[in-house]
């Protein structure tokens, strides 16, 4: 029986190369780098997945996500007649059953097989495959299995066998976790690692497992057998499965935070176990001390007015030094021990939003009046703090060293605190009006943007920060750059240009989208992404989109309830909808009329379309001391590659000898 293999990754590549020792076997991937060790097994290369498939009769995919085998997929129609693919890639199982009916259509069989097991069971042929399909294909499929799995157990129909990967990649990534954070709370207590390490493994849950991890801390090994991004993915994918079947998930919505977390700080392609990496961070401080900011949101029917600079001075002395709680009727402020001999409290007055505080840790937080959000300027921020010796945050008065205002809140936070951490630098991440919690204004289109930008700027007293902007963002933050480019010091921008350009299709069908959720109301994201999948296939774009939901009350068609929870969205998509035009646009047409000056970062998807090859001549005309930077993504460059995002930024921004 002749095999292909589509996918030479970390598990790919050892389960290829077991195969190629018992059967024929050709091989495709989107990098040729991973060719040569097939090659000298004996396998053959294919140039498209419909050559490997011509050439075999069962074809496995081991790609990285469902997007991935999408983009294959068109090319394998035409071959696939009289064809088995097994699909060993983690995707949702809805995405499962349109591959099993695709499959279907161009003439071929389907069986989902993802695999229990990482880098070294793959190497050894002692994976374990869990099985979802037809029963007789599977049999028939079984001889073919048997140089990769130690097992390979029939789940049930399609569906069955990544329901069945849920749960066990739960159990595995939830260990993963409690042993880092095990081991991190004996670093922290002073205790060598290696000593926890000694008493665990002579304990009742010793394992291979936990062996090859604790191994791997000890000696900090950080080689990849499951990377920390595909925990990420696959953490993602059992939130997902968990809320669609109602089960209770507190601890992978645990692990998923982390493992998000430790994706974001550029960890990605270490080993799952680095994520005690993400738990050190988040602990470190200088000397060993540790200072509280706490962010309390307050209603404005408490009659405090955030235009009333008085009024929140007042507060912010009121609160200074004490410690905030929230009530289940009401917010008060209760007489603690500080936590140190500095609490800084920043109050931010929201439009009658009910928040519980949220605190974050923050090494030695400078001493500034509390930030409000000025309705005149539509603009709501949240601060980070460079963690630095108090001496050095103070010189933020006089504007050194300069901060960093991020466009749209695209930047993840915890981006955000390795750009602080790493530049040492104050970051302020803003949403522009209609977004996130900023104000709604029936006026949206980049001058009225980069206005209120300004406005904030002046108003905080930020002394030529530097602006980074993400799309929508980067034409902001270029529009206040040629218009007042006194006002800021650099900037970054990520996947747009100073052109005139119709806005893709796309957004007009995300609203869209966005709309039929609102109008159908769903009551959970599960139900939110079913229909928004009709209108976007690629669900890294659907998360994204779908992180801008809320849950509210609505009244209900049901005669028995008077009330029914909904998720709604945050930002206008009447105003978004109508100014869609608008935000094609770009101000200003003659680079002889305006120009920047100073430094000038453009980051670009080398997918995307947004800022094509013959539009960077322009770009030079409007910011001759401009420099590119082009990343392997689509126009999501900061979420898909959020390792190479910080790295451009941190060499741009960080001072030449």
């Amino acid at each position: 029986m002749r095999i292909g293999f589509l996918g030479l990754g970390t598990m790919g590549t050892p389960m290829a190369l077991n195969m190629c020792r018992h059967f024929p076997l050709t091989v495709w991937n989107r990098s040729s780098s991973k060719y040569p060790p097939l090659i000298e097994a004996g396998a053959k290369i294919g140039s498209t997945p419909s050559q490997v498939a011509q050439n075999s009769d069962v074809i496995f995919t081991m790609l990285f996500d469902a997007a991935a085998i999408k983009d294959v997929l068109e090319d394998l129609r035409t071959s696939l007649t009289g064809k088995t693919v097994v699909n060993s890639s983690s995707v949702p199982e809805e995405f499962s059953h349109y591959l099993a009916k695709e499959v279907s259509r161009a003439g071929g069989r389907f069986v989902e097989m993802p695999v229990s097991g990482s880098k070294l069971p793959a190497e050894q042929g002692q994976l374990v495959g869990l099985l979802g399909g037809d029963a007789q294909v599977v049999e028939e499929i079984r001889p073919v299995l048997k140089p990769i799995t130690c097992a390979a157990v029939h789940c049930g129909p399609i569906g069955y066998g990544l329901r069945t990967k849920y749960a066990v990649n739960l159990y595995v990534i939830a260990l993963a976790v409690g042993l880092a954070e095990s081991m991190n709370l004996a670093r922290a207590q002073g205790i060598d690692p290696t000593v926890l390490g000694e008493v665990l493994n002579a304990g009742p849950m010793a394992s291979a497992y936990s062996h090859n991890k604790i191994t791997k801390i000890t000696t900090e090994d950080w080689s990849s057998q499951a990377a920390v991004k595909d925990c990420y993915n696959s953490s993602k994918l059992i939130c997902e499965a968990a809320e669609a079947s109602g089960a209770r998930s507190p601890l992978i919505q645990t692990c998923r935070s982390l493992y998000k977390e430790a994706t974001e700080a550029g960890y990605g392609e270490e080993d799952m176990i680095a994520v005690i990496k993400a738990l050190s961070r988040s602990s470190q401080s200088k000397n060993g001390e540790e200072y509280m900011v706490t962010v309390l949101p307050i209603p404005r029917t408490s009659g405090l007015d955030s235009d009333n600079p008085t009024a929140t001075s007042q507060l912010g002395e009121l609160y200074d030094g004490c410690d905030a709680a929230h009530s289940r009727d009401k917010r008060e402020v209760l007489a603690a021990p500080p936590i140190t001999t500095i609490t800084a409290l920043f109050v931010f007055l929201l439009d009658n939003q009910r928040q519980s505080p949220a605190s974050v840790r923050s090494p030695r937080a400078p001493r500034l009046r509390p930030t409000s959000t000025r309705q005149a300027h539509y603009i709501h921020a949240r601060p980070f703090w460079v963690q630095e010796e108090q001496s050095q945050c103070e010189q933020v008065s006089t504007g050194t060293p300069p901060w960093l205002v991020i466009l749209h809140r695209v930047v993840l936070d915890v981006q955000v605190q390795v750009l602080a951490r790493d530049l040492k630098r104050h970051v302020y991440a803003i949403d522009l009006r209609n977004h996130g919690e900023s104000p709604h204004a029936h006026r949206h289109d980049y001058v009225a943007m980069a206005d209120d930008v300004a406005g904030f700027i002046s108003e905080h007293g930020l002394k030529e920060p530097t602006l980074i902007g993400h799309s929508m963002g980067a034409k902001t933050a270029m529009t206040l750059a040629l218009d007042q480019p006194s006002l800021i010091s650099d900037l970054v921008s990520v996947d747009n240009a100073p052109v005139d350009a119709t806005l893709s299709r796309n957004f007009a069908t995300y609203i869209r989208g966005m709309r039929h959720i609102e109008e159908a109301g769903a009551t959970r994201q599960s139900e939110a992404d079913k229909i928004l999948e009709s209108y976007e296939s690629d669900i890294g774009i659907r998360q994204f989109l779908l992180g801008n939901l809320y849950r509210t009350t609505v009244a209900s068609d049901d005669a028995k309830s008077e009330q029914k929870n909904v998720v709604k969205f945050r930002i206008p998509l009447d105003t978004l909808a109508k100014s869609l035009d608008n935000l094609g646009d770009f101000p200003f047409r003659n680079p002889d009329e305006r120009r920047f000056e100073k430094p000038a970062l453009f980051v670009r998807g080398t997918h995307s379309k947004y800022v094509a090859d013959e539009v960077i001549p322009l770009i030079g005309r409007f910011f001759p001391r401009f420099s590119l930077v082009d990343i392997e993504a689509g126009h999501w460059v900061i979420s898909e590659k959020p390792a190479e995002f910080l790295k451009a930024v941190i060499e741009f921004l960080t001072p030449k000898e």
